[in-house]
């Protein structure tokens, strides 16, 4: 997620019970089970269903402004949340976890996950350059109020890929 939307998501632009509704509603269309691995709810190993934001980032508009529109809300265990937001990992300090994960579910070895983690930090870097507007009509068009989330003052720390020299 580009930095200039950070602290902007789906749960804190909507009522709580809309936010309620939603998250349920993605946990149910999979059968329970994250999106990404297959994995169910397992409260004994602390994996949780999260609901995850996917989102497009179509050219600049004929208006100039640059829309970062949401496309699907989908469920994925704690593991994969965390490997999806490896920035954020890398910040808690989870970021073995989540490097471990990606190898695991996607059949690589630590360099291969490390390259896509490099690019995606690569894709970060250049779409931060714009300041984007958020886009929820997805949301909107079947009635779900959006309201304006205002954003903080100050910035996490920035995230930095592994080096692999």
């Amino acid at each position: 997620m580009p930095s200039s939307c950070w602290f902007s998501n789906v749960r804190s632009a909507v009522a709580p019970g809309d936010w309620d509704r939603l998250r349920k509603m993605t946990y149910r269309r999979p059968g329970y089970r994250c999106e990404a691995c297959g994995a169910p709810r397992d409260p004994d190993a602390r994996r949780w269903l999260e609901a995850h934001e996917r989102w497009s980032y179509p050219r600049e508009t004929s208006s100039g402004r640059m829309i970062q529109k949401l496309t699907r809300l989908v469920a994925l265990c704690t593991p994969c949340h965390q490997a999806t937001h490896f920035g954020h990992a890398q910040i808690q300090g989870r970021e073995q976890s989540a490097l471990e994960h990606l190898c695991h579910v996607n059949g690589w070895t630590r360099q291969q996950a490390w390259e896509h983690v490099e690019a995606a930090f690569a894709k970060w870097q250049r779409r931060s350059e714009y300041v984007w507007e958020l886009d929820m009509s997805m949301l909107t068009s079947v009635g779900v109020t959006i309201t304006p989330h205002p954003r903080p003052g100050s910035a996490r720390p920035t995230p930095r890929p592994h080096s692999t020299s």
